[in-house]
């Protein structure tokens, strides 16, 4: 019986090696593939920041958005905030978790991308084809051909040139100044370099065939207040026949976001870092040509790890010190060229 006793006791001792050794290996793969999901998505949307359906920095852009307050509507590829050094939009104060930051990425969609086949600059209209796929209220942009101008409009409504009596199919899209959508379009002229804070440098022109319309994206990314926290975005969307901002949760159990954005300050062409700085130090987005992110992502089981004690993570402008908790954590992160800055 006492050996019998004492085999019983070493299985135990085996198995509960075992198990726990089975915990932890399961969470570290799920810890890692949740990390590895978050980065990757980070780094392709970056990797797109600016992109207006040209590559390069060299199209003068217009924006007829009748507005320039609301971070959905602005026209910078990229834009941040540093928690309590940053003023955080309306829309995301309160949610964010305390001292994380805030990402705000802004380019094209490649899907749709429809070829301009005609354009009729003097009554606000643009042919696209059937079963263009925009709607009423959404923002897109047009550029041309040679990648010297691109124009973010709201689309205002649809016609069908081609059989005006088809009540359901269109194949162009207006842009005119007098609809009720919002923020709507203070200028109908969609070529120069300026906004509806400038709409006195708005030149009148016509997109030739070629030129390309696509989808305007706006996301901002950031890390929840809730427990446990999230990645979470907000992203400029349609509800209803309206342009909105509609929530996502991305990936659980991301306690922080840190971000340092490397400069070209000298003007010198080159698109070398010359310094990489908080988002409150940036004064000009345009001199942006690299981000530095970094992640922290713990276990769903707080039971992991077997001593409660603290550890010490370094992310990109900030030295963190957990809990001393039993969560098991790992940190993230990776080095992105905002490429479409880049010639």
């Amino acid at each position: 019986m006492t050996l019998g006793l004492v085999v019983i006791a070493a299985l135990a001792q085996l198995y509960r090696g075992s198990a726990k050794s089975h915990q932890v290996t399961y969470t570290m793969a799920r810890v890692g593939e949740d990390g590895r999901f978050a980065v990757d998505l980070l780094s392709s949307e970056l990797r797109m920041a600016g992109y207006l359906s040209c590559g390069g920095g060299y199209a003068s852009v217009a924006s007829t958005l009748d507005t320039t307050d609301s971070w959905l509507y602005r026209t910078s590829g990229i834009e941040g905030y540093e928690y309590g050094a940053s003023d955080i939009p309306n829309e995301l104060d309160g949610e964010m978790r305390p001292g994380t930051d805030l990402l705000i990425l802004r380019h094209a969609s490649v899907d749709p991308e429809r070829s301009v086949v005609a354009d009729n600059p003097a009554n606000a209209v643009i042919e696209l084809g059937l079963d263009h796929g925009f709607q009423s209220g959404e923002v897109v942009v047009i550029s041309n051909p040679s990648c010297t101008q691109s124009s973010i409009f709201q689309v205002t409504g649809l016609r069908n040139l081609s059989n005006p009596q088809a009540p359901s199919q269109f194949d162009a899209i207006e842009h005119n100044t007098t609809s009720p959508v919002n923020p709507g379009n203070c200028s109908a002229s969609l070529f120069g370099s300026f906004d509806c804070d400038s709409p006195g440098a708005a030149r009148s022109g016509a997109f030739q065939p070629g030129s390309v319309v696509s989808r305007f994206l706006v996301t901002a990314y950031y890390v929840t207040g809730d427990d446990p926290p999230w990645l979470a975005r907000k992203r400029l969307g349609m509800e209803n026949g309206e342009a909105t901002v509609i929530t996502e949760r991305l990936v659980r159990n991301v306690e922080d976001l840190q971000l340092l954005y490397g400069r070209d300050t000298n003007n010198d062409g080159a698109h070398i870092v010359d310094d990489y700085v908080t988002a409150d130090q940036v004064t000009d987005w345009s001199q942006v040509v690299s981000v530095n992110f970094g992640l922290l992502v713990r276990s769903s089981d707080g039971g992991v790890r077997t001593e409660a004690t603290p550890q010490d993570f370094a992310l990109p402008g900030k030295d963190i010190v957990t809990p001393g908790d039993r969560y098991l954590r790992r940190a993230f992160g990776n080095v992105i060229a905002i490429r479409n800055t880049l010639p």
